[in-house]
């Protein structure tokens, strides 16, 4: 059976997460397996139990993924967790790994985000509409007839 390495995750931009894996040397042909990359936005146990499947039949020789299924989905310290199972294509073997999920730890704000919604709020509150002055009707005094 193929025995994972590692998996890391990157972020390519907002929208999408780029996914790379390593498998540990062996007599085996990489091909003879395929992946499915499944997520989630809780870690989870060591089972496939809260994940939704991303995407299957990837071979297990192209070492990588990007996860263009977060399309609008951004929002500041969202953590996603994600999860390989391989599966052997003539046999019934499968595993799922690793056993804790991987994720993209974030801490920082992303700068392009911040950069929207300051030009977003400059957009709205400088730039929009048009300066005028609001009259008070005359209420006292004589009023005209003729209009």
């Amino acid at each position: 059976m193929l025995t994972h390495q590692s998996l890391n995750v990157t972020i390519s931009d907002i929208d999408s997460r780029t996914l790379s894996w390593t498998f540990k040397s062996t007599s085996e042909s990489l091909s003879s397996y395929v992946l499915s990359v499944y997520r989630a936005e809780s870690p989870g146990g060591d089972t496939l139990a809260g994940y939704s499947l991303v995407t299957s039949g990837i071979a297990a020789n192209t070492y990588g993924y990007v996860d263009t299924s977060l399309n609008n989905l951004y929002a500041p310290h969202r953590t996603w967790y994600y999860k390989l199972l391989i599966s052997g294509i003539s046999t019934a073997n499968t595993s799922t790994v690793p056993l804790t999920a991987a994720y993209l730890q974030d801490d920082t704000t992303d700068t392009t985000y911040n950069e929207l919604l300051r030009r977003k709020s400059l957009a709205m509150n400088r730039y929009s509409g048009r300066d005028l002055k609001i009259l008070k009707r005359r209420t006292f005094g004589t009023h005209c007839t003729a209009c």
